[in-house]
């Protein structure tokens, strides 16, 4: 899978995680039919963006994963924001001070 596949791959699990049409479990689930996905993502070097994107849909159960995060992800996969670990952090930080 290029990173443009995987990509889309996350964006189309985020969106429906985002929409309310599945469950967190379910996009795990989804996450986890796709075999090749984590030999890609741990064997090859793609973008931090896209290993960050797939841990957190990973352990959307065992961690404090925000809808602002679930949404961060999904602005820069369509490309309206350019990824950014601190900004992204920064708004996590603000959504669980609120």
């Amino acid at each position: 899978m290029s990173e443009d596949e995987i990509k889309l791959y996350l964006l189309d699990i985020l969106e429906d995680l985002n929409e309310k049409k599945i469950s967190r479990k379910t996009a795990i689930n989804r996450l986890n039919q796709n075999k090749n996905l984590e030999k890609v993502i741990v064997n090859r070097n793609v973008c931090f963006c896209i290993s960050d994107c797939y841990f957190m849909i990973k352990h959307l159960l065992e961690e404090n994963i925000t809808d602002i995060e679930i949404e961060y992800f999904i602005d820069c996969f369509r490309n309206k924001r350019e990824y950014n670990l601190k900004e992204k952090n920064q708004l996590i930080l603000k959504e669980l001070s609120v």
